[in-house]
């Protein structure tokens, strides 16, 4: 007897009729040396629009790795209830934020 898989399924949130909001933390390319941060901050805001495309309200909230950050983040985090956060988003490629499951 066969048994029944499991299979993720894309969801376009938008279609749900609820908005979905997320946040992505990472370090602030522009204070990290030896980085081309323009270009990193170029390529984390196409990232970013992707999360728009599928319905999803997203911000980034980029830290400085040094006293000033944990304030900025603890205000970041603060200003809504996020319904996703996303850490160190940029530290591992994601291969897309297209497949969301539906839990079926």
């Amino acid at each position: 007897m066969a048994r029944p898989t499991k299979q993720s399924r894309a969801v376009d949130v938008a279609a749900l009729g609820c908005t979905t909001y997320a946040l992505v933390i990472g370090y602030d390319p522009q204070a990290i040396p030896g980085v081309d941060g323009e270009a990193l901050r170029e390529s984390l805001d196409k990232e970013l629009a992707r999360f728009g495309e599928h319905g999803i309200d997203a911000a980034m909230a980029l830290v400085v790795f040094d006293k000033s950050g944990e304030p900025a983040l603890v205000a970041t985090l603060a200003e809504r209830p996020w319904d996703v956060v996303v850490a160190e988003a940029g530290s591992a490629r994601r291969s897309s934020c297209s497949r969301y499951s539906n839990g079926s």
